[in-house]
């Protein structure tokens, strides 16, 4: 990664650090673009050059979940390779699982708002949609279909669940390898009906 990356990289964290401070604090209604770029020290139109939309602050790591779902679709064995990638995003506490710190104030702020609720329902359709794509040459289109509806709930499934775990007062550690053996299970009981 050159300078000239790592600056960007940089840049695109601290607006989007300066938009969930903002966010949790007043709500992710009442925060303007433009509120967002004079708290990360920016200037709008390069708030608007990282991120197009309000609710792209929000789903910062929206990218990163359809590469992991994109490069385990692309695998000889994509779902025993799927499930091993969620159970390693499980394990290592990575937030697209939601099994962290703050992940309750999250599951708030996504509340709070109609837009931010539509957001989540169309990542999940994407979701779907992707991994029944990627299936369908392999499994049929009805067999990539009911795959993609079932990964895509287990993910929400654990993310909601590990949220409310959390809120519950559960050990963080423990909610993590809850969602291992959720996903472990899941995905075995899919390679089994797939395979044989």
């Amino acid at each position: 990664m050159g300078r000239r990356d790592i600056h960007k990289a940089k840049t695109r964290k601290a607006i989007s650090d300066a938009a969930m401070r903002l966010f949790v604090t007043h709500g992710f209604d009442a925060v303007s673009m433009d509120d967002i770029a004079k708290a990360a020290d920016v200037a709008r139109t390069t708030v608007f050059n990282h991120f197009q939309h309000k609710e792209d602050l929000v789903f910062d790591r929206e990218p990163d979940m359809l590469q992991v779902l994109d490069e385990a679709l692309r695998q000889p064995d994509p779902i025993h390779v799927l499930g091993e990638r969620l159970t390693m995003l499980a394990s290592e506490g990575n937030p697209l699982l939601g099994a962290v710190q703050g992940a309750p104030g999250f599951w708030a702020l996504l509340q709070s708002s109609p837009a931010l609720q539509a957001r989540v329902l169309k990542l999940m359709d994407r979701m779907e949609t992707l991994i029944g794509e990627r299936l369908a040459p392999r499994y049929g289109e009805m067999d990539a279909r009911i795959i993609a509806a079932t990964a895509s709930g287990l993910w929400r499934l654990a993310w909601r669940s590990g949220i409310s775990k959390i809120e519950a007062g559960e050990d963080i550690l423990a909610v993590r390898t809850w969602q291992k053996d959720l996903i472990r299970t899941c995905f075995d009981m899919l390679g089994k009906s797939v395979i044989g």
